[in-house]
């Protein structure tokens, strides 16, 4: 026989189908099917990285901005990535090869920070390594969307940035007063209260007491206090908090797995599948246009693009304007170029195999048109060094043409190897070119160059004001310069004699802001140190 409903109710959530009463009835519990939500607990270690988190947002706070303290920078890099590698080896996580591989090449590039005294590089280096502590707290805890080498890294990006710090968002406070750490976060919380209770009565007998000279002088000797020092350091921590919550979250989020879902390899071939959506004739329709308007172009000026490599400069153009309109040009049509790849790529619908060749012929005509743009460029930019030496600007614009140059080759390559991954090998390179211009300390270089041509007879003249945005690296190639104009005494012409007087001039600047300078060892560079040094040997400093 059946049970009844009512039956079945009463055996499926009471075990003992009788009340108090010992009468049949329905349980007097509620009936709920939601899965009961246990509290996190924290480890030892993870209540220890906690502290570390907070710590690492007013730290972060001390070094900003990172121009100013290069070499804080550098060892605050250094302790991020050397806390967060001890912390996830405790935890047992077996850390592979991709994530120790990235986390490399960020403190290799933070060195930059010391070796160049250029603020433009610290900028990128620093954040370079601070996306990449991100990604490698992220992937060495096993996070990673896809596993190898893949163009999915991109998604691996956004989830370490933008997505997991903000899953536990408020956990570095639950674990910094919980478990272990729950007595001693406690006693933490009662001094900083007592601390804030004694501001306001120790404030008032510190002016009453005020009077007494000898006891101001005593304190002074004490302490040394500065007030806008004190007050500086209560803002870092008080910034430093969401710093810290941030990175706390993303490790709590990566060690607990956190958004499984959001941009996993499923959902990301989902997205970009359902993109195919135009028909091969549709893309070709749209960008045959562009293309013949390039053939177009690239035949009326054929004359003027090919002078850059002739060396003859076109009437009418200065070499400033030849290069820098060939420059301009380069990026507007790179990016609309890179745009149209990008849209062909992803929304052909290309179900033959006619349509997948003509949607290789496609990338490959446009890819074909950004390179011989650039090459043009590139040569335009050497007429122009040629005639007037380096600058900063001249060798990031460079730098810029060759890895443009570089990530449409690799898009070319990728039409006929189809195992290449594109993005991820885009990325490296990348990473790769920038080591090259922020390593080597570009800024010495360039001066370095300058003067050495100048001195051989090849430059007509060394722009001083040019030189002076070197900052310290241009400061041992303006004393070898300085040297042989001092040596030619009264013989020098009147232009070697301007330019001597504005190199001495400026030299004198720099070695009287450096005796006036109260710099500490966190804004520590080489170049500054290699041109002290300089003006010490030269008599600017003493020894």
């Amino acid at each position: 026989m059946e049970p009844t409903i009512k039956q079945q109710t009463i055996s499926n959530t009471n075990p003992n189908p009788y009340n108090a009463n010992n009468t049949v009835g329905y349980s007097q519990q509620p009936l709920s099917t939601a899965p009961v939500r246990s509290k996190r607990s924290f480890s030892f270690v993870e209540n220890v990285y906690a502290w570390l988190s907070l710590l690492f947002g007013y730290l972060f706070c001390r070094v900003f901005p990172i121009a100013d303290s290069p070499f804080g920078g550098l060892l605050f890099t250094l302790m991020l990535f050397i806390s967060a590698f001890v912390v996830i080896k405790i935890k047992g996580s077996k850390i592979g090869a991709k994530p120790i591989i990235v986390a490399l090449s960020a403190i290799i590039i933070s060195a930059t920070l010391i070796i160049t005294s250029n603020a433009f590089l610290h900028f990128f280096s620093y954040a370079y390594s601070l996306v990449i502590f991100c990604y490698f707290v992220y992937s060495a805890l096993g996070n990673s969307v896809k596993s190898g080498f893949s163009d999915l890294i991109v998604a691996d990006f956004l989830k370490a940035l933008f997505v997991l710090p903000f899953c536990s968002f408020g956990y570095m406070f639950r674990a910094s007063f919980s478990g272990k750490a729950k007595g001693s976060g406690k006693v933490f919380l009662k001094v900083l209260i007592g601390i804030a209770i004694a501001i306001v009565p120790t404030i008032v007998v510190f002016v009453l007491l005020s009077y007494d000279n000898n006891f101001i002088k005593l304190i002074n000797n004490i302490f040394d206090f500065n007030l806008d020092e004190f007050w500086s350091h209560i803002g870092s921590l008080i910034l430093g908090v969401p710093i810290g919550l941030y990175i706390y979250g993303l490790f709590i989020s990566s060690v607990d797995k956190k958004c499984k879902n959001v941009l996993n390899e499923d959902s990301c071939r989902k997205v970009i599948n359902s993109m195919r959506i135009a028909p091969v004739a549709t893309i070709i329709a749209a960008t045959a246009p562009v293309l013949f308007l390039y053939v177009v172009f690239f035949i009326s000026q054929w004359k003027y693009y090919v002078s850059g490599f002739t060396g003859v400069l076109p009437d009418d153009f200065s070499y400033a304007d030849y290069a820098r309109e060939g420059f301009f040009q380069l990026c507007t049509v790179s990016v609309i170029n890179l745009i149209l790849i990008l849209a062909v790529i992803l929304f052909i619908k290309a179900d033959n195999k006619l349509g997948q060749v003509l949607n290789k012929i496609v990338v490959i005509l446009f890819s074909l048109s950004t390179l011989i743009l650039i090459s043009t460029a590139i040569s335009k930019m050497a007429m122009y060094i040629n005639t007037y030496g380096l600058t900063p600007k001249r060798v990031y614009a460079t730098w810029l043409m060759l890895l443009i140059a570089l990530i449409f080759l690799i898009i070319s390559v990728r039409q006929f190897v189809v195992k290449l991954k594109a993005v991820a090998v885009s990325l490296v390179v990348t990473v790769i070119m920038f080591s090259f211009v922020a390593l080597p300390n570009v800024d010495g270089i360039i001066a370095k160059y300058n003067v050495g041509r100048y001195l051989e007879g090849s430059l007509l003249t060394v722009d001083i004001d040019a030189m002076e945005e070197l900052g310290s690296s241009a400061i041992p190639s303006l004393i070898v310069l300085a040297k042989p104009l001092e040596n030619k005494g009264r013989s020098k012409t009147l232009e070697e004699n301007s330019l001597y007087n504005e190199v001495t001039q400026y030299l004198n600047n720099v070695a009287n802001e450096i005796k006036e300078s109260e710099k500490d060892i966190f804004s520590f560079t080489l170049p500054d140190a290699m041109a002290e040094k300089a003006l010490k040997e030269y008599g600017y400093l003493e020894q």
